[in-house]
């Protein structure tokens, strides 16, 4: 089930979104405890308990897949509210899709750079688009770059395809994440190990 930035749906084709009121009332809520939705307030666990019930109906193992750069708070209140599984599991977006030497993650207000071991920085997207790709070109270490621009994110798909074609002028090998891709990473990720038995042993009394 992929949780934000910019939709909340489960990784599978042909399956809906969560409802555009509450979804947009959660995305613009992030960690605080109360959201707004249609301008009321409205405990944030409930409200995503609410959008997770029927996604995740029936589900016995929920993988979590959220962004990289979401405060380990956000996490565990979206991991709660998907309390109803027997095994729920958060994943970021990086682990999940494996970078290089390089990653780049477009949030719908800034830009996370970072590389195998985790985040080194972000870039607003408040200036020009040229100029947000030349600031998050100048951040970027050494070796290939996969660039993940997640479904929902406004303007993602265009800006990921201008900062990979100015890393490839410049000589660099550039992978873009797609859909069919993070499904693939996510249904690749092993199960919970299952509980392990204890044995019983017979008992023996001596009268």
């Amino acid at each position: 089930c992929e949780v934000g930035p910019g939709t909340i749906r489960l990784l599978e084709p042909g399956t809906a979104c969560a409802a555009a009121g509450p979804m947009a009332a959660l995305l613009a809520a992030g960690a605080e405890p109360v959201a707004l939705l249609d301008d009321a307030p409205v405990a944030t666990a409930e409200l995503w308990r609410t959008v997770l019930t029927p996604l995740l109906a029936g589900a016995r193992d929920v993988l979590l897949v959220h962004p990289s750069w979401w405060a380990p708070e956000r996490v565990d209140l979206v991991v709660r509210a998907a309390g109803g599984a027997p095994a729920v599991r958060p994943v970021s977006r990086r682990e999940l899709l494996q970078p290089g030497s390089a990653f780049v993650e477009i949030g719908p207000e800034f830009v996370v750079v970072g590389d195998h071991r985790g985040s080194t920085g972000a870039e607003t997207r408040c200036a020009e688009p040229a100029v947000v790709v030349s600031r998050v070109a100048d951040r970027l270490t050494e070796g290939p770059v996969r660039i993940d621009a997640p479904a929902g994110v406004a303007g993602a798909d265009a800006l990921a395809a201008l900062l990979a074609r100015r890393l490839r002028v410049d000589g660099r090998r550039v992978r873009l994440s797609t859909d069919r891709q993070l499904r693939a990473a996510a249904l690749a990720v092993p199960g919970p190990a299952p509980p392990r038995r204890r044995s019983v042993r017979p008992v023996v009394r001596i009268l």
